[in-house]
């Protein structure tokens, strides 16, 4: 008697420790997506691929993004924003994204957000004298907490490597004299006084091999979540400016440019460890690319910002359609990754007001079939929203953004 009760509670345990693995597999490894294609009509199933220049579900139908960039977790240097402040006040900190962002994203329509990750967060120490990387647990749970959030809410997570002002530790000055320190790079790859534009030149030209930090960290966090069919994007490098001051464009035609070379490493170390995830490339002004990443499933990303006396007809007619000539011409998608509104942001009615001044970008990308995620919910100079339900909704912006899904 002894004997079998033994044996029943080796299989009630062998059972609940199944049921365990099992739920923990559901929650990281994820399975059918059952994400709202376009604005809820349809789902996307499976993975993602490309073919051409669209972008296709296991099922081989179309998924276009429309998305809102998230804000905040690009910011610091390995400590989060907590009640009691920053802890870390000269290199910042970064802020924890609430659930009610995505729920209201979901609510409203939007199949995507694009989160921006820093490698300064993710390995806030530099590797060990082994060349061991330690990454930042309690970053990467605030990561799977996203990734937990829009699994939730059926909305489709694009990661993409930040950098504003390249590196916590170096600094930039501001109008009015103001001082203040970017995000992205790790601040103990720089020492004081290093300027943005050294730190960018021996970031391309690979001094020390040191794309192999950021190469690592990637392929650390798409194994994470390789299994994940909600993170469906590696945007793998944010705004590549080999000049802070974004000089004209050289283009070259006689061989692989610096961000090529570094779009093959970083992609590479994707690959080995996911096979399943989009990869997205940017270039820029100063620091273009002469052909797409020689990888599958890759899209050609761009990001657009103009001035208010240009206007958006004007850029559409230039800037972004040279983009969508450019991914015609490798065979790719392409996706808008950031904009923001022009026009008065407390004023959609009347000529100056942001409904008629952004209605000819809107109706470009919807005309042509261009994925976008808006920058951003929050911490923007034209926000959706506030900070975990704090600030007010822009009800008017959410209205006319959610009318070109």
């Amino acid at each position: 008697m002894q004997t079998l009760k033994v044996k029943l509670t080796i299989v009630l345990l062998f059972m609940v420790t199944l049921s365990c693995m099992a739920s923990f597999a559901n929650r990281h490894r994820g399975g059918q997506n059952d994400i709202p294609k376009e604005g809820g009509s349809g789902t996307v199933s499976g993975w993602l691929h490309t073919q051409g220049t669209q972008i296709l579900d296991s099922n081989n139908n179309p998924v276009v993004f429309h998305g809102v960039n998230t804000s905040g977790t690009e910011w610091g240097a390995g400590h989060p924003w907590t009640r009691e402040g920053c802890p870390d006040k000269r290199l910042g900190c970064w802020t924890r994204v609430a659930a009610d962002e995505f729920q209201n994203i979901a609510a409203w329509g939007f199949n995507t957000v694009r989160i921006p990750v820093s490698w300064s967060n993710l390995e806030p120490s530099p590797p060990g004298g082994s060349g061991t990387h330690q990454y930042n647990e309690l970053y990467l749970r605030d990561l799977d907490n996203i990734v937990d959030q829009c699994s939730q809410q059926h909305i489709m997570v694009i990661f993409s490597m930040h950098q504003w002002g390249w590196s916590p530790g170096l600094t930039i000055a501001k109008h009015g004299g103001k001082v203040v320190h970017g995000n992205g790079l790790p601040a103990w790859l720089y020492q004081e006084g290093t300027s943005q534009d050294d730190a960018r030149r021996s970031f391309f030209d690979n001094e020390g091999n040191v794309q192999e930090g950021v190469s690592s960290a990637w392929k650390f966090l798409a194994q994470r979540y390789n299994n994940n069919p909600t993170v469906v994007g590696a945007d793998m490098f944010n705004e590549p400016e080999l000049k802070a001051g974004n000089a004209n464009r050289a283009d070259h035609f006689n061989g692989p440019t610096p961000l090529d070379m570094l779009y093959r490493r970083i992609g590479q170390a994707i690959r080995s460890v996911n096979p399943h995830i989009l990869l997205m490339f940017q270039d820029s002004n100063s620091t273009p690319v002469s052909t797409a990443p020689p990888f599958d499933n890759v899209v050609y990303s761009f990001h657009s910002y103009p001035s208010q006396s240009r206007g958006y007809e004007a850029e559409c007619n230039s800037w972004i359609r040279e983009h969508m000539n450019r991914a015609a011409h490798w065979n790719v998608p392409v996706w808008l990754g950031e904009f923001q509104i022009l026009g008065r942001n407390d004023q959609p009615d009347g000529p100056d007001g942001f409904v008629a001044q952004t209605e000819p970008l809107m109706r470009f990308l919807k005309n042509n079939g261009i994925s976008w995620t808006y920058w951003a919910y929050q911490k923007a100079t034209h926000p959706l929203g506030g900070e975990s339900g704090r600030g007010p909704i822009n009800q008017p912006l959410v209205d006319f953004l959610k009318a070109w899904i």
